[in-house]
C-alpha cells in the first residue's frame, strides 16, 4: 500500500511509487492521488470526448459500448449517437437520460486523441516518471472507462503485450480489480483463459485490489484481471 506524498505527481512522489510497485513489476492501490476537484474536471472532459465521437457517428478507436452485458452493433449505436452528454450537464444526470436503469458500458480506446486538456493533465503528471524510466516503445495510450457494469464486459483477460496500466480512478463509484497470477490462473482454467465470463468460479484464487474516487491503480503488464464495481464509475488507463 502506498502511504502519502503531499507533493503529488513530482519527481519524489514518483520514486514512491517505483517503490510500491518494486520498479513497476507488483500491483498497487496509491491512495488520494486526486481531489476531488480534478476528479470532477477529468470526468467532464471525459464526456466532451463522447459528445465529440457522438458527432462523428463512429465506433473507431475501439470504441465498444454494452447494454445489459451485450455488445451494440453498428445499427445499435444509434440511439448512443442520438444521446450524447450535453453542455453543462453532469455525469449522473447523462446517464439517467440516455440510460435510465439499465446497465451500460464503454470502453474507449486511444483516448489521448481527443481532449487536448485532458491529455496535457495527464502528461504533466507522467512526466517525471517518465524522466526515470523513458518513454514506452508506442508511447502514452489512453483507454477509458465509463458505466455502471458490475464487471468488465470482457471478462477475465489479458491486456496486450507490452501494457502495463496506470489507472487514473474518477468515481464516483468505488472499483475492485480482481488479478491472477498467471501460471495458477493457467492451471486452473486450461482452454478458458480467454475473456473468461465465468468470473464467479475463480474469485476464491484472485488477488483482490480495492480503489475509491481519486485513487490510482498499477498493475504491469502480463496480468490476468477483470475489474467489479459499485454503481457508476469513470476511469483513464
Amino acid at each position: 500500500m502506498y502511504a502519502n506524498n503531499e507533493d503529488k505527481f513530482s519527481s519524489t512522489w514518483w520514486d514512491d511509487f517505483l517503490s510500491s510497485t518494486q520498479n513497476m513489476s507488483q500491483t498497487a492501490v496509491i491512495r488520494n492521488g486526486m481531489p476531488k476537484e480534478e476528479t470532477a474536471l477529468m470526468q467532464q472532459y471525459i464526456l466532451e470526448i463522447l459528445a465529440d465521437i457522438a458527432k462523428l457517428r463512429t465506433n473507431k478507436f475501439g470504441y465498444r459500448v454494452y447494454i445489459d452485458g451485450v455488445q451494440l452493433e453498428n445499427n445499435d449505436m444509434i440511439q448512443v449517437y442520438d444521446s450524447p452528454p450535453k453542455k453543462d450537464e453532469t455525469l449522473a444526470e447523462w446517464v439517467n437520460r440516455a440510460f435510465g436503469e439499465r446497465k451500460f458500458g464503454m470502453i474507449i480506446n486511444q483516448g489521448e486523441r481527443f481532449n487536448l486538456e485532458l491529455s496535457k493533465l495527464i502528461a504533466f503528471k507522467l512526466k517525471p516518471l517518465l524522466d526515470k524510466i523513458g518513454m514506452p516503445t508506442e508511447g502514452i495510450i489512453f483507454t477509458l472507462f465509463i458505466g455502471n457494469y458490475d464487471s468488465t464486459p470482457l471478462g477475465i483477460h489479458l491486456d496486450l503485450p507490452g501494457k502495463s496500466v496506470i489507472h487514473f480512478h474518477l468515481g464516483p463509484g468505488s472499483k475492485t480489480m480482481y488479478t491472477w497470477d498467471t501460471k495458477e490462473y493457467l492451471d486452473l482454467v486450461g482452454e478458458e483463459k480467454y475473456n473468461n465470463q465465468n468470473i464467479n468460479k475463480y474469485l476464491p484464487f484472485a488477488n483482490k485490489h480495492h480503489f475509491d474516487e481519486g485513487d490510482i491503480y498499477f498493475m504491469p503488464e502480463d496480468t490476468y484481471h477483470v475489474g467489479t464495481q459499485e454503481g457508476l464509475s469513470v476511469a483513464i488507463a
